[in-house]
């Protein structure tokens, strides 16, 4: 009897009470997640073109931590898209010369009254689907680099370089440029030999472009650090951070160019961990490039 009695007088009151617990308990949850809700409603109901900034200030106080970061997320995605649209005009603008030119060329071809006509206009089509070319690749490269992640492995410094002087040497021996590398044989560094084939290749048809010809291009081989000197013109100390700019060229240039080579340099070598540093080589002529890596 009694433990009926306990049995019954819990029973009856949980039975009663539970509900009524578990109503105040649902109606806690669902006022105290209002405010979540409302903030989660007002980021899901944005269009994907709308990156403005959250109001941090309307949001919650639990919640303006995780506004902050979002912000923070789109701020990166908007800076991000500027850049791929600008990148975007600006490659559009640079293709236009080029195939205006090969369309030009075609048309002369076509016109040529004579086999020496017919000739000269081959060689100038020529030079034009080059340059088109050319900007194509370096375009490609600099997607590439943005999309791609890299891995660093142990790089015999010299070697790579010759193999980049290499890749160039056709063009060179077409201007007579020769090639001075010093430095001991055994240096080594860590770095993916993608990328620094990549840096070294533009940076030595840049040499090669801008140099008289009949010059050569100095190389100098330390631990972590490359020097580059060629005998140029040069560059003023004022556009030095301005030539490392997408399509940004120095006005009365003559050489063939898109002025993209020194943008996908400083990107390459931000990726590999590696420090891009022009200065006057210490007699005043021509330019030096400082390469240090610091991985």
């Amino acid at each position: 009897e009694l433990i009926n009695s306990i049995f019954w007088g819990l029973i009856l009151p949980m039975t009663l009470a539970l509900p009524l617990i578990a109503l105040v308990i649902w109606r806690g949850i669902v006022w105290g997640l209002k405010d979540l809700r409302g903030f989660a409603a007002s980021v899901r109901e944005r269009s994907a073109e709308n990156l403005t900034p959250i109001d941090t200030q309307a949001a919650p106080s639990e919640l303006q931590t995780l506004a902050t970061s979002i912000n923070g997320l789109l701020q990166t995605i908007a800076s991000s898209l500027e850049q791929e649209r600008l990148f975007t005009d600006n490659a559009a603008h640079e293709l236009r010369t080029p195939l205006a030119a090969v369309k030009t060329q075609t048309e002369v071809v076509a016109g040529a009254r004579n086999a020496r006509e017919r000739a000269a206009a081959l060689a100038e089509l020529q030079k034009g689907v080059d340059r088109a070319a050319r900007l194509m690749d370096q375009l490609l490269t600099l997607a590439r680099l943005r999309h791609t992640a890299w891995l660093a492995s142990e790089l015999n410094m010299r070697a790579a370089v010759e193999q980049a002087v290499r890749d160039v040497y056709l063009e060179a021996e077409t201007r007579g440029t020769g090639f001075n590398i010093t430095g001991d044989a055994v240096l080594a560094i860590r770095a993916n030999p993608v990328l620094f084939g990549i840096i070294m290749r533009n940076l030595l048809d840049n040499a090669i472009k801008y140099a008289p010809e009949g010059s050569d291009i100095d190389i100098h081989l330390r631990p972590g650090v490359i020097e580059l000197r060629d005998y140029g013109p040069g560059i003023p100390e004022a556009e030095r951070e301005k030539v490392f700019l997408r399509f940004y060229r120095l006005k009365g240039t003559r050489a063939a160019g898109s002025g993209l080579g020194l943008a996908i340099v400083r990107i390459a070598a931000s990726q590999l961990g590696c420090d891009v540093e022009l200065f006057t080589p210490p007699d005043g002529s021509g330019l030096g490039i400082w390469l240090e890596f610091r991985t």
